[in-house]
Order: structure tokens, then sequence, then C-alpha cells
């Protein structure tokens, strides 16, 4: 088989005239040609089979069905969100294939199995599709009139997945429902109906008493239900102080609704102090902890398994996948997960394309892609009205309410009549204003008005 040449192709820039989709796909299809892979074929068919591909210590199972099919499997994540529907493994399998079966890429061995299956398709995001096994077409078409539309099962039917797999068991013995499907109709069907349940509880759109303070504002409240509603979120505050009781409102709802442990991770002590202070201060104490982000390891076995509810207040941690933060937070199992970050301006478009995947893998959709479309409005402002319409509902923006504050927000001082001027500090001081205008909402605005007002005087 024609090799790559890896002096045509970049990680980092798609060629003048390729496809992003199609400079992704030549980009793992160079891996493979270019490192060393184990494949062992796991069945007796001669091309289209089951394979296990190994690289160095990491081992991945491969359903491979035919060159560029939609249903071709592989384990790694890579293959799941890409939705470019192939990855470095099947790659691989595609290479030694080529070097023991001639006429590559076997057009003409169409693949067809025996039995009847449900499965996902990743190619170009995920569906739940059904594959008729050879020969028992008239024997599934009622089955398949009845929850199918055409081979895509649509999502109103997710609810009836048992009935479906018991029906179509009944007519063979050999049909099989893949666990991924499973999993993924189980996460469908866990969010609908939480989103169902946060509406029928809280009809007037607002998180009102007993769980928020009576003082809060109407905002506040509405706020407060959309990210309940949501079940996750990314939320800047510069302030890390002004998020403890909202968050300590929505522990409420869920502790009621789904209750179950809650996790608060931390960046130091002086905050792991406040929390406290501020839990035993609401009474919402039994089964939350406070953990540093210093003692989220590994090793750490007390942080393990599922939790209902998890606050991320060192959100800027998961930007690197490495982070013994991030780490941890991908091996629990959160039904709620919020992240908290500085500001959005710190974030290159593959750092928050990392924090978004704690929250879910498949949340912004490929990553190669939003990197791609994500430059023209990266560096993100922490202005909502700024924000792409594709981040609505994943960033949420706290309204400023002074009665959930437990910091003042500072105010500029009156300067003298003869200011001296220490030009070393100089850039400093004009740094820390510019950051305390932009941490102030109101504050923001009007920076941003000003700013735009002597930009359009010096283009006139």
């Amino acid at each position: 088989m024609q090799q790559t040449d890896p002096k045509k192709l970049s990680n980092r820039y798609c060629p003048e005239g390729m496809s992003v989709e199609a400079w992704q796909i030549a980009l793992r299809k160079q891996f493979a040609e270019q490192n060393d892979f184990t494949v062992t074929h796991l069945d007796k068919n001669r091309i289209w089979g089951d394979y296990m591909v190994q690289s160095g210590s990491n081992h991945y199972r491969v359903a491979f069905r035919g060159v560029r099919s939609d249903r071709n499997y592989c384990a790694c994540l890579d293959f799941r969100t890409s939705g470019l529907g192939t990855c470095k493994h099947i790659e691989a399998v595609a290479n030694y294939l080529s070097e023991v079966v001639p006429g590559y890429p076997w057009g003409t061995t169409p693949f067809q199995p025996d039995r009847t299956s449900i499965f996902i398709s990743y190619k170009g995001g995920r569906t739940i599709e059904c594959s008729i096994g050879k020969g028992k077409e008239e024997l599934y078409a009622d089955w398949q009139a009845r929850y199918f539309e055409g081979t895509l099962l649509p999502p109103k039917h997710y609810h009836l997945i048992d009935q479906i797999t018991r029906e179509a068991k009944e007519l063979s013995s050999t049909f099989q429902c893949y666990d991924d499907v499973y999993e993924m109709i189980r996460g469908y069907l866990r969010l609908s109906n939480w989103r169902e349940l946060v509406t029928k509880k809280l009809p007037t759109g607002e998180l009102s008493q007993p769980y928020v303070q009576a003082e809060s504002s109407l905002e506040m409240r509405q706020t407060l239900y959309q990210l309940l509603w949501q079940s996750y979120g990314i939320i800047p505050a510069p302030h890390s102080e002004t998020i403890i009781e909202p968050m300590i409102a929505m522990m409420r709802f869920v502790s009621v609704h789904e209750p179950g442990r809650m996790l608060i991770i931390v960046h130091d002590e002086e905050e792991q102090s406040l929390w406290h202070e501020i839990l035993e201060m609401r009474g919402v104490t039994e089964g939350v902890s406070v953990a540093l982000a210093s003692e989220v390891t590994r090793q750490n076995a007390s942080i393990s398994g599922a939790y209902s509810f998890v606050y991320v207040a060192c959100g800027e941690k998961l930007s690197k996948w490495t982070d013994p933060v991030s780490i941890a937070i991908k091996r629990l199992v959160i039904s709620h997960l919020y992240i908290s970050v500085p500001h959005l301006s710190l974030f290159t478009p593959l750092q928050f394309s990392s924090v978004t995947q704690h929250i879910d893998p498949y949340l912004l959709g490929p990553t190669y892609l939003f990197i791609e479309d994500a430059k023209q409005f990266f560096p993100m402002t922490d202005l909502p009205e700024r924000l792409p319409q594709r981040l609505e509902g994943l960033i949420t923006f706290l309204p400023d309410d002074p009665t959930i504050r437990t910091y003042e927000p500072q105010q500029p001082t009156t300067p003298s009549e003869e200011p001296v001027y220490d030009d070393e500090a100089l850039p400093h001081q004009l740094l820390q204003a510019l950051r305390d205008a932009i941490a102030d909402p109101k504050r923001r605005i009007r920076l941003l008005e000003t700013l735009d007002a002597i930009l359009q005087e010096e283009q006139e």
C-alpha cells in the first residue's frame, strides 16, 4: 500500500485545499504507518472481523467492517468522539490486512453479518442504528418498522430499549445489542428525566425557598434554576467567594431529589475553611466533602466512585489532562458537575475543550472542529453578549447579587492632589485596575463602551 509522505502533513495546520476532516483522517493514517502496532485477529473471518490492537502498554478492541465503513468501531476515546469513523488503531488494522490479504480496499467484498444487531455509528456524530442479519430481512421487517426510522432508532424510542431488545431476541437468539448503546441511552434518559423533574418541581422557573436565601434576587434565582435544569455548567467567577451560597442552594435541591455523596474541590485551606463555615451555617454537611486540590490524587481512595453533585472551584486545573484533579474527575461517576474558572480569557480553544470534556466528551463535538471554528472568538471575554451561540447553556454568568457575597468589591481610591507615580509599579497598577474593572460586571460594561467609543473616534 502507498505510504503517506510525512513531510506533507502537519498536525497543527490543515493543508491548503484539504478539508479539516480529510486532514484529520490522513493524520491518523500517517501515525499508524509511522508507528509500531501489534494487531491480533480474534476470529476466523478473513477480513471483516474483530481485532486486538496493541501500542505500548495500551490495548484496544477494534471491529473492522470495511475501509471508511460507518460500522467500524474502536474502544479508544478518539474514535468515539472525533466523528471521523476511524482512528490510528483502525488504520493500523487496515495496514495489517493490506499486507496479508490481497485486493485492498476489498470493495468487492461487502460486509453483512449473519446476526441482527443494534449498534452506535460514530461517523459524523453518534446515532443508534440497527443492522439486519443476512437472510433475516423478512423475519425482522415488522420489528424494524415499529421502532426504527429506516435503520435509525429515534430518541423518542430510547426508553423502549429493553422491550425492543427482548422482542429481537425472541425472533433470533443470535441478536446482539452492544454495551455502548445502553450507556448512551442511560445518559440521555438520565438527563431527560432530571430536566423534567426540575421543570415539574420548580414551575415558576426559579430556584426559590427553602433552597435559596429569602433575600436572593429574582435574577439569581432564575439563573440557579437554569444551572440546575442544565445539570452542569462552567461558571466564570473571579472571586470564588461569590459562588458558595449559589452552590449550596443547588446542593440542597439535589440532596432532596437525587440524594448521594457530594464533593467540593477548592484551591487552598483558606477557601476550604470558608466553605466549611458556610456549609455549617446553612446546615448542609451530611455527605459533603470539601477537599483541597492537593489532596485529589489517584492514591486518595476516599475520592472515588459515584457522586450526585461535584463542584470544582479550581476549574483551570481541568485544562491539563495530566493534572491530578483532572485525572481524578475523569474516574468519578458524576450526576451533576459544575466548574468555576477565574476568567474565560485564560484558555486556548484546546484548553477550554479539555475543561468541557470532563462534563461530557461529546458536548462540543469533535475537538479538532471546535478548535478550527473557535479561532474567531478566542481569547474569550467574560461578557455574556460576546460569547458564541454554541456555548449558550454551557457557560453561565452569575448575576452580581450583594446578598450572596462574602467579600466587598474593591472601591476606586481617591487620588491625592499631587499623585506620585512609580514607573516600575505603574504597569502592575494599570493591570490591577483593569482586572478590578473586568471582575465587576457593571464596570466591565462601562469599560467596554469606553474602549469602543475611543476606537470609533480614531477611525473617524
